[in-house]
C-alpha cells in the first residue's frame, strides 16, 4: 500500500512538474501582442506581465492590466520593428494611394475634411476596392459628389511594390472624371517613397488638381519618427502636353499622422499653385479607421 502511495505521488509531481514546463513554453512574455477584448475593444503591444487572472500590456497609451476573463483571445504579432506595432495605415498617404495593397478581408475607413467619407476592402491581397461620398453635396439640387476606385497591385520585392488602378469621380457641380493612374512604393510600411503616373481620360473636365485630358505625376513619401507620430508629405503635379510638358498646377499636401493602433489622425497643410495665379495654402484633416 506504501508502496503504491509512493508510485502515485511521484506520477502526480511528474505530471504537475510537465504541465508547468509546457505553460513556462507558451508563455507571451516580452512579446508583441493583440489582445482582443469580449466586445470590440483591442490592444497592441508588448505583454509584460501574465498570471492565471491578468496580464500587464504596454501600449503606447500606457501600460494596462487586463482581466483573463475578459479577454477573448491574445495573439502573437509578427513585427520585429522598433516600434510597438506595425503601421497600419499604409495604403493611403493624404489623398494619393501607396502601392501597398490592403491585406485580404482587411477595410480601412478614411474621413476628409470632416464631410468626405470612403472606404476601402481588400478583395483578396493584391486587389483593393473602394468608394466614397461628399455629405453636404447630399442636399443639393444636383446629385452628390461620389466617387469610386480599384487598385490591383502587390509586393514584387522586398521592398518594392507596384500597383495600378482606376478612379471615377462624380460632381455634379463638373463633368465626371475617369483617372488611370500607376504607382511605385520604394521601402516598407513604416517608411517609404511613392512615385506614381496618371492620366485625365475626361476632355472637359477642369477643377483642382486634375486639368483637362492631361498627364499627372505623384511623389508621396512617409517616414515613421516615434510610436505615434509619422511624417507624410504627397506632391501632385499637372503637366501640359502641349505645352511639351510644362507644370501648369502643383498641389502639395505635407504634415503629420498620429497613429493610435487602428485609428489614425492627419493634420497638415495644402499648398495649391497653378501659373498664372498666386500660391493658396489650406489646412488639411482627416481621420483614419481600419478593422
Amino acid at each position: 500500500m506504501k508502496t503504491a502511495f509512493s508510485t502515485l505521488l511521484t506520477l502526480l509531481l511528474f505530471l504537475g512538474s510537465f504541465n508547468l514546463a509546457a505553460q513556462e513554453e507558451k508563455s507571451l512574455v516580452n512579446q508583441r501582442v493583440l489582445v482582443k477584448m469580449y466586445g470590440s475593444k483591442e490592444y497592441g503591444g508588448i505583454l509584460l506581465e501574465e498570471n492565471q487572472s491578468t496580464i500587464l500590456l504596454r501600449t503606447v497609451h500606457g501600460d494596462f492590466n487586463l482581466l483573463r476573463k475578459e479577454i477573448k483571445q491574445i495573439q502573437v504579432v509578427e513585427y520585429d520593428g522598433p516600434y510597438y506595432f506595425a503601421n497600419q495605415h499604409y495604403t493611403r498617404y493624404f489623398l494619393a494611394p501607396s502601392a501597398i495593397p490592403l491585406e485580404k478581408g482587411r477595410a480601412q475607413y478614411n474621413n476628409f475634411w470632416v464631410t468626405t467619407n470612403a472606404i476601402n476592402y481588400g478583395i483578396t491581397k493584391n486587389i483593393t476596392v473602394g468608394a466614397g461620398l461628399e455629405f453636404v453635396t447630399l442636399f443639393s439640387e444636383d446629385a452628390p459628389i461620389w466617387f469610386v476606385d480599384t487598385k490591383i497591385g502587390g509586393q514584387l520585392g522586398d521592398k518594392f511594390y507596384l500597383a495600378g488602378g482606376l478612379i471615377y469621380y462624380q460632381d455634379p457641380f463638373q463633368d465626371a472624371i475617369t483617372l488611370g493612374y500607376v504607382v511605385s512604393t520604394f521601402g516598407s510600411p513604416e517608411s517609404n517613397v511613392s512615385i506614381g503616373v496618371g492620366y485625365n481620360f475626361s476632355e472637359d473636365y477642369t477643377y483642382e488638381f486634375v486639368e483637362e485630358e492631361g498627364l499627372i505625376a505623384t511623389l508621396s513619401g512617409t517616414t515613421r519618427a516615434t510610436n505615434r507620430v509619422s511624417f507624410v508629405s504627397e506632391s501632385d503635379f499637372n503637366f501640359d502636353l502641349e505645352s511639351f510638358g510644362v507644370i501648369q498646377h502643383y498641389s502639395g499636401t505635407h504634415g503629420l499622422m498620429i497613429q493610435l493602433y487602428k485609428h489614425s489622425i492627419r493634420v497638415g497643410g495644402i499648398v495649391n499653385w497653378q501659373q498664372s495665379s498666386s500660391v493658396e495654402l489650406f489646412p488639411y484633416l482627416g481621420y483614419g479607421l481600419v478593422f
